[in-house]
This record gives C-alpha cells, sequence and structure tokens, in this order.
C-alpha cells in the first residue's frame, strides 16, 4: 500500500533522462532521484534520439528504482512541439474546443490531421479564457509511449516543458509574473510567466547565437521584451529569475540592468518542498544531483512541486 502511493516524473530530451518520484502522502516522504545520460548519431529519427539508446537508457532507469510509482507523469521536449497562449471569448465546451482546433490548424507546419492537439485552462474571467494551447506530431507520441510503455505501464499522463516550467514558477512566486532565464552549456532557455498565464517559452540553441560561447544574457532578456510588445502589446516583466545549469555559482549573473529596469534574482531550488526533502546523501550520489546541468532537472521539480 505504501509503494503504489508514489508519483513518479519522467522528464525527457533528446540527450538525457532524469527520473524523481516522491510519495504522494506528506507526512512521511518517499524520495527517489535517478538521472541517465544517452546520445547518438545513428539510428535517430526526426522526433529526437535513438530509440534504441532510449530503450537502453530507459531499462538503466528502471533497474536502479528502488520504489515502484503507481503513476508517472512523463514530460516532453522537442522541436517539433507547437505551444502558445491564446485568449478566447466565453463560449461553451464544444464552441471552445472547435475554436482551439482552428487555432492549432493555423500554427502549426505541417497538416493538422497529423498533429494531437491539447490544452490547458490557465484562467478565466468575465471576458473569457486563458487556454496553452499545444500541438504534437502524433508519430512523436506514439514512439514515446511505446518506448517509455515497455519498461512503465503505469504512464498516466503527458505534458510538455513549457507548462511543466510554468507550474514551477507558480510554486515559487505565487502568479506574480517572471521571466526565468536557464543557462546551460549547450542551450539558454528563456519562460515568461504568471498569474495564469504562459506568454512564452523559448529554447535558444547557444552555437547559432555566438561561435565563442560568451553571451550577452542581457540580449537574450531584449528579445524577451520586443516579444512580449509585439505578440501581446505588453510592458516588459522586470522580474528575472535566473538559473545557472553550470554549477552552484551565479558567475555570469547580472545584479541589476539599470538601462532597461529589470532586476535580476537568483533561483533557489531550497523554497521547493521536494528540494528540501531530498538528504544529503541521495544529493551526493553519482548519477543523481551531482550534475545540475540537466535541462531536464527543472520541469521535473515543477511537476511535482505542482502535484
Amino acid at each position: 500500500m505504501f509503494k503504489k502511493r508514489l508519483l513518479a516524473v519522467l522528464s525527457l530530451n533528446n540527450e538525457e533522462i532524469f527520473y524523481a518520484s516522491r510519495r504522494m502522502n506528506n507526512k512521511k516522504q518517499l524520495i527517489e532521484v535517478l538521472y541517465e545520460r544517452f546520445e547518438g548519431e545513428s539510428g535517430s529519427n526526426k522526433e529526437g534520439a535513438s530509440i534504441d539508446l532510449l530503450q537502453d537508457s530507459l531499462s538503466k532507469i528502471k533497474e536502479k528504482i528502488k520504489y515502484k510509482p503507481h503513476r508517472l507523469n512523463l514530460i516532453i521536449n522537442n522541436e517539433d512541439i507547437i505551444a502558445r497562449s491564446c485568449q478566447f471569448p466565453l463560449l461553451n465546451k464544444r464552441e471552445l474546443e472547435e475554436c482551439i482546433y482552428l487555432e492549432a490548424e493555423r500554427n502549426v507546419p505541417y497538416n493538422i490531421s497529423e498533429a494531437m492537439v491539447d490544452y490547458s485552462l490557465l484562467g478565466s474571467g468575465e471576458t473569457g479564457y486563458n487556454i496553452y494551447l499545444v500541438a504534437v506530431p502524433r508519430s512523436l507520441i506514439k514512439s514515446y509511449c511505446q518506448v517509455i510503455g515497455n519498461e512503465f505501464p503505469m504512464l498516466h499522463r503527458i505534458t510538455i516543458r513549457g507548462e511543466s516550467i510554468w507550474l514551477l514558477l507558480r510554486n515559487l512566486l505565487q502568479e506574480k509574473e517572471i521571466l526565468l532565464l536557464e543557462d546551460y552549456q549547450k542551450e539558454i532557455y528563456l519562460t515568461a510567466g504568471g498569474k495564469n498565464n504562459i506568454f512564452f517559452s523559448r529554447h535558444f540553441p547557444k552555437e547559432e547565437y555566438n561561435k565563442d560561447s560568451s553571451l550577452d544574457l542581457k540580449s537574450f532578456i531584449s528579445s524577451a521584451d520586443e516579444y512580449l510588445q509585439k505578440e501581446y502589446n505588453k510592458k516588459p516583466i522586470k522580474k528575472i529569475l535566473y538559473w545557472s545549469g553550470f554549477n552552484k555559482e551565479y558567475k555570469a549573473i547580472p545584479q541589476e540592468d539599470f538601462s532597461a529596469g529589470h532586476f535580476w534574482v537568483k533561483l533557489e531550488l531550497n523554497k521547493l518542498k521536494f528540494f528540501k526533502n531530498l538528504n544529503k546523501a541521495e544529493k551526493s550520489k553519482d548519477n543523481s544531483l551531482s550534475s545540475l546541468n540537466s535541462s531536464s532537472l527543472l520541469p521535473a521539480l515543477g511537476m511535482l512541486s505542482s502535484e
């Protein structure tokens, strides 16, 4: 009975798998964290890394799990996913879903029949609904369900990175509007959200922006300001939450950007209940949280902290 109360999250991208679980009853925490890295060029398809390599990594994760989870949530991060925040007027459910489908058809670069369309209700008011729309290639979901279902038949829910990061922001900031900038070795992620809205969640491969790998982080914030103004007619979000995936130091963080009125704050994971309950032995294990240069860490914590 004790083991069946476990909720687990599998956060996946083209190079790594991050697994985390916790007991759903907070009176006595049971927490487990595992990490596997995989990548390869042979056998890869457009949906991501080699299915064979993914299968092997999932098998390794499964062998190390001490407590079998009752439910597993999968978080996927892939360039073929289309996600955006949309405003719709007050409609009945059937009319709303028709409008959402039409909006998805307008945004996907392929035939809508090849996509799975889903949405989350972020907020509602007297004038209408705030919807987070997601369209994912059916082939991508099918391949993930097949390979993950072989090892984890308790797969319960599939979501995307943007939504999970938004849940993390809500947990940390009580729904205040915020920009989250994640700085990793090969990439940067920038997410704007809060107050029942995800404005955007964007991915920037570093190699495409600066060959010298000496990036000016403020330039990404400037691009976010311009995007918010263009797409939402919205003033810049001043508060920037910064996370460095390199190590525990924040050597690149600007203390304050007086020219644009932004101010920067370090992301402190110890504010999360999940992270507080990870004991020191778990944190120091190889294959666990010893390497924080994982773009799958924060999405997993976001999903777990929201339950």
